[in-house]
């Protein structure tokens, strides 16, 4: 069956989506989901049969609507796992979160007043059943892109977007440290699992046999690493309270190390299992 929905591809910080108006989808869970896979042809490496782009964070799905839950709008994100036909509802995106304010003007589900050069919205998040406060610039009652403000893994400067995410302590688990433990160490490795906004596993770049400064494709191409962080995964994810979280986004994982060019540390952020 031929089906045909508006939508906006967006890029929110580093990573892009499609934005979807709730009212415009199907109502039903499995016809909802059956639409998300067809349209991103989720069962081809390459996605060249559909709107996907070959990884996590070119495969990412934002629902808005009108709120009725103390807020502006609700939010709801959806991450579609290339090559596994399937949706996972379970993860949070802060990079669709900053597009979804100016998402919500574009689609006419909030109408800004002309004369305002700024505009606060309260999000409602779906996901963790948490408020976060959007800010960002207006202009004649349009969403205002330029600006002067440089976003590291961005080419040109656009306009900020502040995302005030408040107590964001636990939302998936309930507790800052779900295993009880500041360190737990897993298939050998001291390991850090924390829920603060996203459930992480944090790991020494050292205890991994890595400098920490590889790039994005050097970890990609790592089998070894890949296979080795499958496996505290798995553990991590039963420690921190969840059932095997092998076809889940949650947790991921965030290999540190010291900084080479300022900050206070320099990360790799795996989005589960390819580098962000």
């Amino acid at each position: 069956m031929k089906y045909s929905v508006k939508a906006i591809l967006m890029r929110g910080g580093v990573a892009r989506g499609i934005f979807f108006n709730e009212s415009d989808l199907p109502q039903s869970t499995e016809e909802r989901n059956s639409f998300f896979l067809s349209a991103f042809s989720s069962s081809l490496d390459c996605q060249n049969d559909g709107i996907g782009g070959g990884s996590l964070t070119s495969n990412r799905i934002a629902i808005i609507k009108k709120s009725n839950n103390n807020a502006d709008i609700d939010f709801t994100f959806a991450q579609v796992l290339p090559n596994e036909n399937k949706v996972d509802y379970s993860s949070n995106c802060g990079n669709m979160l900053a597009a979804a304010g100016p998402y919500a003007i574009e689609a006419k589900i909030i109408v800004p007043k002309i004369n305002n050069d700024k505009i606060k919205l309260k999000i409602y998040n779906k996901n963790t059943g948490s408020s976060v406060n959007s800010t960002f610039c207006i202009e004649n009652g349009t969403v205002k892109y330029a600006g002067d403000t440089l976003l590291d893994g961005i080419q040109r400067k656009y306009s900020p977007i502040e995302l005030d995410f408040g107590n964001a302590i636990g939302l998936a688990t309930g507790k800052v440290f779900p295993t009880g433990s500041k360190i737990d160490t897993i298939c050998g490795i001291d390991t850090t699992c924390i829920d603060a906004a996203m459930p992480i596993i944090i790991i020494r770049s050292i205890d991994l046999g890595l400098t920490g400064l590889e790039s994005k494709q050097e970890i990609d191409d790592n089998i070894d690493l890949k296979s080795k962080l499958l496996k505290i995964r798995l553990q991590a994810g039963i420690l921190m309270g969840f059932d095997n979280v092998k076809d889940m986004a949650i947790p991921k994982i965030c290999i540190f190390t010291h900084p080479s060019d300022g900050g206070t540390v320099a990360a790799r952020y795996i989005d589960p299992i390819f580098c962000h």
